[in-house]
């Protein structure tokens, strides 16, 4: 009896380490989110997209042209939210409008949080 309830335990214990190193290795902790676009990037890269009047979906596409420039990005899960954010490899990110250094009308994407929940269900 004390064998299958130490077995259970080392089984319980394995699929843990399991799940958490398969979740290390689906975010790199070192990937920098940080972005920005401006406006009239905007219009020359994504012309079906009016900066002026974002659906939710035209946020999450915002977010996957700017993270998928850069290098080491892999895309393991994304969906749209509302007309502001977006969730991207289990991470909530808004699209903030400002001004940019030019003094250009822009978007800079700002990390808002996480959910373990998504984060558990990543490609």
């Amino acid at each position: 009896m004390e064998l299958q309830y130490c077995n259970a335990q080392r089984n319980l214990s394995l699929r843990s380490v399991n799940k958490h190193s398969i979740n290390s290795s689906v975010i790199p902790e070192d990937f920098d989110y940080s972005a920005s676009i401006s406006m009239m990037d905007v219009r020359e890269n994504l012309p079906f997209v009016d900066p002026e009047n974002l659906s939710p979906q035209d946020v999450l596409e915002i977010l996957l042209h700017l993270f998928r420039q850069k290098p080491g990005f892999v895309d393991r899960g994304h969906e749209v939210n509302n007309k502001e954010t977006a969730w991207v490899n289990a991470f909530l990110f808004r699209l903030k409008p400002g001004i940019d250094h030019d003094g250009m009308e822009a978007f800079v994407v700002e990390s808002i949080g996480s959910s373990v929940d998504r984060m558990a269900n990543l490609r």
